[in-house]
């Protein structure tokens, strides 16, 4: 297999600064294709290179491999389902919002704006789980509920908030117990990258102009760094290996390759992975993507069987699950600052380095 292409594209887009460093991973079947790291830290040449150690802010991709997969698993015990409304768990639900489905929740077709500065009224507040909600439950919606998709992080806050409701645990411990340790994989967070032996694996993801400092260690996202509580739609790092050993997991219990009685039951994933038929704009399954018809950040050799997700910091996996591949790309794309230029070029960049990868396996 040829991969001189794709390290040439790859050390490329460094050297034109669209980010310092990267890592891909590229599995096929049961197999390790191929690991590979690309450049610093930062753009100094006596920082640290990437490594298999090196850490990545995850940003969104904690919504399918968090989140999704959390609902997912409360389906299978049963204790939620797709059709339950919003109603259903804030009794004082306001009306627009009361028939909001959970499935409406998951595939960004809820009509909740995209964003909204929460972390703005939580600037003072120790616990700024109620400020979060209120803000989220009297936002203006967008549109009607089901009749258009729209990306939204704030409904992956709810989701958050829902499962801690459901499940009586705070939502990370939830993760940690429910979703990562039967998958042997564990996940970081902010809070255990203060060790300075860790804080040093990590990878910064550019200058935040409200905290007036280059973001290291630190969830990059606004609202997730100045909750007091872990959210529902970004928060989570990894290393390359770790997040590859989990979506290959994923896969296998979809494929029905590991049975577990106390993880999500293959048939829900089956459910979840699927593409919705509407409303017509949607490219979306349940918290987790798919290609799109033209312009597709997974480039044009992905099957219409195929899963996958986007990160604000430059990360990305996608997954075709009829040629059992999986490829995941880490980067520190917001370093050392977010451009909207530089997103455009990552959209283009994207597609061209999963293209030639899919070229060069198959």
């Amino acid at each position: 297999m040829n991969l001189s292409l794709i390290d040439n594209i790859i050390n490329s887009a460094i050297r034109e600064g669209l980010f310092s460093g990267a890592a891909l991973s590229i599995s096929l079947g049961s197999s390790l294709v191929i690991e590979r790291y690309y450049g610093r830290h930062s753009f100094v040449p006596w920082i640290r290179k990437i490594d298999e150690n090196s850490i990545f802010d995850l940003a969104s991709l904690t919504k399918p491999i968090g989140t999704a997969l959390g609902i997912a698993l409360l389906i299978t015990e049963k204790k939620v389902s797709l059709t339950d409304n919003i109603s259903s768990f804030y009794k004082h639900c306001p009306k627009d919002k009361a028939k909001i489905t959970i499935s409406q929740l998951l595939s960004h077709t809820s009509g909740l704006p995209p964003w909204l500065p929460l972390y703005k009224k939580a600037l003072d507040k120790k616990d700024t789980r109620k400020e979060y909600e209120k803000s989220i439950l009297t936002a203006k919606l967008s549109y009607k509920p089901g009749a258009s998709c729209m990306y939204s992080d704030l409904g992956f806050i709810l989701l958050g908030f829902i499962i801690e409701k459901v499940s009586n645990m705070p939502l990370l411990v939830f993760f940690e117990k429910k979703l990562f340790k039967p998958s042997g994989v564990n996940f970081y967070v902010p809070s255990y990258l203060k060790n300075s032996n860790i804080k040093n694996l990590a990878v910064p993801t550019g200058y935040c102009h409200i905290r007036k400092r280059q973001v290291v260690s630190e969830v990059n996202d606004l609202n997730a760094a100045f909750s007091s509580h872990f959210l529902g739609h970004a928060g989570l790092f990894s290393n390359l290996q770790a997040l590859n050993s989990y979506l290959k997991f994923v896969l296998d219990v979809y494929k029905n390759k590991i049975k577990l009685t106390d993880w999500i039951n293959s048939d829900i994933l089956k459910k979840m992975f699927t593409r919705l038929k509407r409303p017509a704009n949607t490219t979306f399954a349940l918290g987790f993507d798919t290609p799109s018809e033209k312009e597709s950040s997974a480039g044009k050799y992905f099957s219409k069987n195929s899963i996958g997700h986007l990160g604000y910091t430059g990360t990305s996996f996608w997954i075709d699950l009829d040629k059992d591949i999986i490829i995941i790309f880490l980067s520190n794309r917001t370093f050392p600052y977010d451009k909207k230029e530089e997103r455009l070029k990552m959209k283009v960049f994207r597609s061209k380095l999963h293209d030639e990868v899919m070229k060069a396996v198959f």
